[in-house]
């Protein structure tokens, strides 16, 4: 968890427009994927993501809190959101289908 926070931190500059963060297999649970929204609503500039948690220990309140936290990026116009194999049941996946309501968003993979 304390490795997603720093990498999470590149999305703090604002040179960077088009960030992916392939954090797949690292054990990230809950408190990691809160540490990630919590930086990545911080990268203003963001305006594409692509982030792989796959298989991982990401459960329900961490996807809500990823979902929460990338709604908040209003640049943000292509999200690829990889969470297969996590501990996310039907409360999670319920926030993480509501990114579909964003108005920002052009392009959603899920």
């Amino acid at each position: 968890d304390h490795g997603a926070r720093v990498l999470a931190m590149l999305a703090l500059s604002p040179a960077v427009t088009d960030l992916a963060l392939g954090l797949g297999m690292n054990g990230i649970g809950d408190d990691g994927a809160r540490a990630l929204s919590h930086w990545l609503i911080e990268g203003r500039a963001l305006t594409a993501l692509r982030l792989d948690l796959e298989a991982n220990l990401v459960g329900d309140s961490g996807a809500w809190a990823l979902a929460e936290g990338l709604r908040d990026v209003a640049a943000l116009t292509s999200l690829e959101l990889n969470l297969d194999d996590n501990r996310i049941g039907d409360d999670g996946a319920r926030a993480l289908a509501g990114l579909g309501d964003s108005t920002s968003l052009e392009s959603l993979d899920l």
